[in-house]
């Protein structure tokens, strides 16, 4: 129920972060026994003295703030709703300017008609044919009204897998198909898609599998909390370029893998100061 509680904002009227009160509640659920248990021991009757909430503070930890597609994808999740902000707010200029279709709009249009729209991702169901086993996805894809849900067929989804999670915004160019009472669409192309600049110019939509990688190295020595360590500057600051992650074995060879698309980042002056421990320069590539 608490977590139920913070993930849909009820508990923002006290100033915390929701991150931060989801990551107390096992230490919140489990304190009034041990303080009950400490103060039978110390024959302390208050569970309310500066000692009890020293020690609160002391144990707090720094936690990475939930970002916006989290918070909201919570509410939604939680209450059907979005309730402080929607995710495609950020979007309203490049919707206006590029002129698509609403999902609204689209049963005013002939079966097998063609189209044009945008939207966010907010769920995405992974399958595979029966007869040849090719794996294909249904995608529900929601703008500011409404909700649509698409079929991403294997020659598409091949090239867009990566791109296919929850809270991600893109343009798609499907078919329509009317024959149920549902309107469904058949997907031909799918593009991310970016939010407007602060000062009011766009982002170039990218194909994502055009982006250079950034690489970074670890000995045969690395702990699990630098490997922690690595992770949390990652999420702290997403973007465009993949992330590789190149693991000396000793014996003068690299296991290489891919930290996956929610660890994309922009290698920004600050982040490569982050990173200059394990960041790999073309010339030693």
């Amino acid at each position: 129920m608490l977590e139920s509680l913070i993930k849909a904002g009820a508990f923002d009227f006290t100033g915390r972060d929701r991150a931060e009160l989801f990551a107390c509640i096992d230490e919140c659920a489990c304190m009034p026994r041990r303080l009950a248990q400490r103060d039978r021991v110390a024959g302390q009757v208050s569970l309310f003295d500066e000692q009890t909430h020293a020690a609160t503070a002391a144990r707090r930890q720094s936690i990475r703030p939930w970002n916006e597609h989290e918070k909201l994808s919570y509410e939604k999740e939680l209450l059907g709703f979005y309730v402080s902000g929607h995710p495609l707010d950020a979007y309203a200029d490049v919707f206006a300017a590029k002129n698509y279709r609403s999902i609204a709009s689209l049963g005013e249009l002939d079966d097998r008609a063609q189209f044009k729209i945008a939207g966010a991702i907010v769920e995405v169901e992974k399958k595979f044919t029966k007869k040849e086993g090719k794996p294909f996805a249904v995608v529900w894809l929601e703008d500011l009204m409404d909700t649509l849900e698409v079929v991403v067929w294997n020659e598409v989804y091949l090239k867009v897998s990566d791109i296919l999670v929850p809270g991600r915004v893109v343009e798609l160019k499907a078919t329509l198909d009317r024959r149920d009472e549902m309107l469904r669409a058949t997907a031909v192309e799918i593009k991310p898609l970016a939010a407007a600049r602060s000062n009011g110019a766009t982002e170039r939509s990218e194909d994502t599998s055009q982006v250079s990688a950034i690489r970074l190295r670890f000995s045969s020595a690395t702990t699990g909390d630098e490997l922690r360590q690595v992770r949390n500057i990652l999420v702290s600051s997403p973007g465009r370029h993949p992330v590789q992650l190149l693991f000396d074995r000793g014996n003068g060879n690299s296991l290489r893998l891919d930290a996956g698309t929610e660890f994309r980042v922009d290698l920004t002056p600050d982040l490569a100061e982050k990173l200059s421990r394990w960041l790999v320069t073309e010339q030693h590539q």
